[in-house]
């Protein structure tokens, strides 16, 4: 379809940031560069995912006793709360997480992110690479899933979009949920360029 009959359809609001990424991608192009389209173009529902924050929802399988991981817990939830809607669901078991995507119930509709060590490993500016590049393309909620002592069955592993590793050292399951938090934190501030990466 032509660029103005396209162009058309997005809200008048939208159409000088279009242009201004157009000339943008057009003068990359001219430079002997490829054209890339940043995640600020408007979808032709005049919608775009980079405005709509990502839902997150971090699964973990049963109660925690430690009044200190609790307390991390819930302050890490509090802090990512600042960028993104997030949730932490307690699960009852491994066969209780497969059963809430499987069944259209709990995370319908949601892509699974696994925590195991058999995963792929990433920096913390990969990891805020890799949730930036989720939020800027796809609408529907993440949801990290962290099991227990002994990581998960290959039948759970079959079933998730994404599998992921904290590193190659041994952590108990309920600190394990505390990093990943962290690093989810983290990852925010970097992708607004709040300092609190940069003082470590």
């Amino acid at each position: 379809m032509p660029f103005r009959p396209l162009l058309e359809r997005v809200p008048a609001d939208h159409r000088p940031e279009i242009h201004a990424e157009l000339h943008r991608a057009l003068r990359n192009y001219s430079d002997g560069g490829k054209i890339a389209f940043g995640a600020s173009v408007v979808f032709v529902s005049g919608k775009k995912y980079k405005d709509r924050p990502v839902k997150i929802k971090v699964a973990w399988i049963g109660k925690t006793k430690d009044r200190a991981i609790r307390a991390l817990t819930e302050e890490y939830l509090q802090r990512i709360q600042r960028y993104a809607p997030v949730e932490g669901i307690v699960l009852r078991d491994e066969s209780d997480l497969v059963a809430k995507f499987e069944s259209g119930k709990g995370f319908a509709k949601s892509t699974l992110v696994l925590l195991d060590s058999r995963g792929k490993e990433f920096s913390s500016e990969q990891f805020a690479r890799f949730l930036g590049d989720y939020q800027d393309r796809n609408p529907l909620p993440l949801v990290f899933a962290i099991g227990a002592a002994d990581g998960f069955s290959d039948e759970t592993r079959s079933v998730a979009h994404h599998v992921i590793s904290l590193g190659k050292m041994t952590l108990a399951h309920e600190l394990a949920r505390v990093v990943l938090l962290e690093q989810v934190y983290r990852a925010f501030t970097i992708l607004k360029g709040h300092p609190y990466h940069s003082g470590h």
